[in-house]
Parts: structure tokens; sequence; C-alpha cells
């Protein structure tokens, strides 16, 4: 989760941002990866270069 203040402002600003999730399942296959915008005024976040890695 990434919290509205933690979000850059009007300058249009990029930020890392890294998370770091439990290992899957034996036998998993795939995943499914969802990202939803909570924005109360209608403030549009750009969402750039998402990178998967496995450790």
């Amino acid at each position: 989760m990434v919290r509205a203040q933690d979000i850059t402002n009007s300058n249009r600003d990029f930020a890392y941002y890294r998370l770091i999730t439990s290992q899957a399942p034996v036998g998993t296959t795939g995943i499914k990866i969802e990202f939803i915008v909570n924005a109360n005024g209608n403030q549009p976040l750009d969402l750039d270069d998402v990178s998967l890695t496995s450790l």
C-alpha cells in the first residue's frame, strides 16, 4: 500500500516503491497483480516501470 502522503505532488516527480511478499505456495503456476487507485479527489496516479523479480 502506498499512502497518499507518499505520492508526489503536481510537480510530476517520480518516486521508488518496493514491496516484498511471502513466497508463493509450491505448485503455483501464475499470479495476478492488481493496481487499485482510490482517490477521493479524483487525482490521477501515474504508474510506470513495474518489475517483478523472483528471489
